[in-house]
This record gives structure tokens, C-alpha cells and sequence, in this order.
């Protein structure tokens, strides 16, 4: 009897265990559903608590709430915005929610040919973020030099009806792509050459503010209207010559000029203005996603309006994520192109008082191998900022290895082509050329607002 119920048992379990048996595929199926589940879990807490006019305790951190591997620099397709909430809560649903803290260390190496050695410490700085209420958010950055502190950035987001949000404050005017990113999150090692010279090596920041509409049809595509006035750009360049080519003698002033136009200023000047229209979509189920913008962005270079500098700009961002191993592509590029009109009156007479009209732009192709490991090449072809005649052309090659969620290793190779008649004498001197190399490290520990697609 015993061996006839142990021969029965045994053929149960024969024939039961194999089914039991989970493949890897299997569990990670379920895992990326629990995963679901707790998300759309956080997502109703979130949304009674706006509901009841309370708050709730956000739910435990996990690992897996972590920045993936390609955040820095590379962040993962994003689906396309919605239209702009009505006020009714802010993104997230969190009121009165407790301020979140990271800070950014980023650093970079320059040498080479025709070019100064240099190691220098780009940034060291303080992120701190959080909404107010459903209807306001904060943002402040700031940064830590030797011997001084100062804002970056600082403005109040507001989210208001009819499909509108605003922002007042001290912020990167959001002309184009590049341009309005800060230094962790540019794409390559270096700004563009165009993004320099016309808009400064770090974009145009300035005081004022703008207002941005988004049209309430489908969220994919979307289209977004923006218009903003500041009051003044930072700083006034000087045009004194420096030598940053490291030949041991003075630069022309419109040569290397990195302020960009706007911040070259002769007198008082009026209010810098900004238009901008964008469109975002993306299909494949998210796999594939691209953004269009045209930007404009003009002021009066003194108060009698002798002069006045306009630039109007073209973007485009593709990026293809096939699956979530980071793999993937990008394909981006801009066009500038600024005018300046002039006058004998001006006491910085730029182009010999003559109007003046140069363009530039830049392109690249950026390929991931996986959350870690990228590969990217740009072309840049630009005027310098004063001059219609003086022309960079450069080529770079990069790559970037990002060990962990945190961290990110660049290094970048630039050849130069500077067609200047630095003689006088109607010719390029070929001797202009440089070779660039470059190596980054960037670092960054608590909490980092999302980069931009």
C-alpha cells in the first residue's frame, strides 16, 4: 500500500513540477508588471491626495526609480507631452511637497594644436526644486566658483488655464536645443561653434520671463507656441583681444568672440524679445520621436536704436530607441542665421559700421551600443559672430562611456578649419588651422531635474 500511494505521488509531482518552472523570460514578464502595478498604485495615491486637498507620503524609493545608465546626456524618448493642465494640479499631483537636492560636478581638459592647455573646473553646482502647490513650481541652481557663489538659474513655473504655463525669472532663453541647455547636459564635450559665437558659450541667459501655449488637439503630435521679454542679457562682453588660439599673440576681437551677439552691447538697449514654435511627436510605440522648432530672437543694441541685432533659428532632433537596453540612435542639428544693423554712430562699430548678415550651423549623429557605451561624430560650419568672411569649420569625433547612473567620461577629437585673413591681406593663412582634444568628467549625486528630449 505504502509503495502503491509513494508510486502515485511521485508520478504527480513528475508530471506538475516542469509546468511550475519559470523561464527567465517569464519572470522578467512579471517583474516589468509588478513594476506597472506599483506605479499606477503611486499614481492613484498621488491623485486622491490632490483630490482631498491633502498630501500623502510618497511611496518608498526603489532601486528601479533610479536615472538609467544613459539619463546623462542621453536620456531615453520621452512620450510626447500632453496639452498644459488647467490648473487643476501640477505635474505629479503634489502639493506642498519637500524640496529635492542634487549637486553637479563637471570638469573638462583642453589641448592641442593652436589651441591654450587647460584644465578647468566648469561647475559645481546646487540643484533645488519643488513644487509649491498645484499651481506653482520653483527651481534654483546655483554656482560654486572660488571665491564667489552665484545664481545660474532661478525662476517660478506656473501652470495655468487654457493650456498655458509660464515662467518668470532668470533663465536660459529658450531659443532652439542646444542653446538652453546647461553643461551637463550638452551633448558633446564642446558648445557648437555657431552656439558661441552667436548666442554665447553658455546660451543667452537673461531676466524676464515667457509664456508658452500648447494647442489642444492630440497630444501626439503636439505644437507649442512661446513668446517672451527680458530686460537685459548677462553682461556686458568686452572686446578686448585675447589670445585663445595659443600662439602667444593677440586674437582679432571678432575671431574667438564666445559672448555671442547678445551680449555685446554699446549702451542702454531695450527689451530682448523671443518667439518660438515647436512640434513634437513620436510612433512606433515610442520607439521612434522627433521635435521641430523655429525660434526668433532680436533687441535694440543702444536706446536710440542705432542698431539692432536679430537671429532666427531652425532645430531638429530625431532619436530611435528600438527596445530597452539603451541601444539606439540620434540625428540633430541647427541653423542661425543673424543680422545686425549698424550705424556710424555706434561706438562698437562691428563689420566697419556696415550691416551685417552671417549664418552657421551644426549636425550630428550620435549611436548608443547600450545603456553605457556611445559614439557620436559632429560637422560645425560658422561664421564668427562680427565678421561675414571669417569662417570655422570643424569636424569632431566623440565618445563616452557611463559606468553607473551617476557618472559620465567623455572624450572628444576637433579639427579646425579657420579660414580668417588674420594678414590683411585678402588670404587664409592655412597656419590658423587647430587640432583639438578634449576629455570631460561629469558627476552628480542626489536629485537632477529631467533633461529635455
Amino acid at each position: 500500500m505504502i509503495r502503491s500511494v509513494s508510486a502515485a505521488l511521485a508520478a504527480v509531482l513528475w508530471t506538475t513540477v516542469p509546468a511550475l518552472a519559470i523561464t527567465d523570460a517569464q519572470a522578467e514578464e512579471m517583474l516589468r508588471e509588478m513594476r506597472g502595478l506599483r506605479d499606477e498604485v503611486r499614481t492613484l495615491r498621488e491623485r486622491v491626495a490632490t483630490l482631498e486637498g491633502g498630501t500623502v507620503a510618497p511611496a518608498p524609493a526603489t532601486a528601479d526609480d533610479a536615472p538609467s545608465p544613459d539619463a546623462l546626456g542621453t536620456p531615453s524618448a520621452s512620450p510626447a507631452p500632453g496639452p498644459a493642465s488647467s490648473g487643476a494640479a501640477s505635474p505629479g499631483g503634489r502639493t506642498g511637497a519637500q524640496a529635492q537636492i542634487g549637486v553637479v560636478f563637471d570638469g573638462i581638459y583642453t589641448g592641442g594644436r593652436h589651441v591654450a592647455d587647460d584644465a578647468e573646473l566648469r561647475a559645481v553646482e546646487l540643484n533645488i526644486g519643488a513644487p509649491v502647490d498645484p499651481y506653482f513650481d520653483l527651481f534654483a541652481k546655483l554656482n560654486f566658483t572660488p571665491g564667489e557663489v552665484a545664481i545660474e538659474n532661478g525662476y517660478v513655473t506656473s501652470h495655468l488655464p487654457w493650456n498655458l504655463q509660464s515662467r518668470i525669472g532668470l533663465e536660459w532663453v529658450p531659443f532652439g536645443d542646444v542653446g538652453t541647455l546647461d553643461i551637463d547636459e550638452h551633448p558633446q564635450v564642446d558648445q557648437p561653434p555657431v552656439i558661441a559665437q552667436f548666442l554665447g558659450a553658455e546660451g543667452v541667459k537673461a531676466l524676464g520671463g515667457h509664456i508658452e501655449w500648447q494647442a489642444p488637439f492630440a497630444a501626439n503630435p503636439t505644437l507649442a507656441l512661446t513668446f517672451g521679454a527680458y530686460n537685459r542679457a548677462t553682461g556686458d562682453a568686452t572686446t578686448t583681444a585675447t589670445d585663445k588660439d595659443g600662439d602667444g599673440t593677440a586674437d582679432s576681437p571678432d575671431m574667438f568672440l564666445n559672448e555671442g551677439a547678445f551680449n555685446v552691447r554699446d549702451r542702454e538697449r531695450g527689451p530682448l524679445l523671443l518667439g518660438r514654435i515647436s512640434s513634437f511627436a513620436s510612433w512606433g510605440e515610442d520607439r521612434h520621436a522627433l521635435r521641430l522648432g523655429a525660434s526668433w530672437m532680436g533687441d535694440e543694441n543702444d536706446a536710440s536704436g542705432a542698431t539692432r541685432t536679430n537671429v532666427y533659428g531652425l532645430d531638429a532632433k530625431y532619436r530611435w530607441t528600438p527596445d530597452a537596453t539603451g541601444r539606439g540612435f540620434i540625428l540633430a542639428g541647427e541653423f542661425l542665421q543673424q543680422h545686425r544693423r549698424e550705424s556710424p554712430l555706434t561706438l562698437f562699430r562691428a563689420n566697419g559700421g556696415r550691416d551685417l548678415s552671417n549664418r552657421g550651423g551644426y549636425a550630428y549623429g550620435q549611436y548608443n551600443f547600450n545603456k553605457r557605451w556611445g559614439l557620436g561624430y559632429r560637422y560645425d560650419n560658422t561664421n564668427t559672430v562680427f565678421s561675414s568672411e571669417n569662417e570655422i569649420v570643424s569636424n569632431s569625433v566623440y565618445g563616452e562611456f557611463r559606468p553607473s547612473e551617476f557618472s559620465r567620461l567623455r572624450a572628444q577629437y576637433r579639427h579646425d578649419s579657420r579660414n580668417f585673413d588674420t594678414n590683411g591681406n585678402g588670404r587664409t593663412d592655412p597656419g590658423d588651422d587647430a587640432d583639438v582634444a578634449m576629455l570631460q568628467f561629469t558627476h552628480l549625486i542626489g536629485w537632477h531635474p529631467a533633461h529635455k528630449f
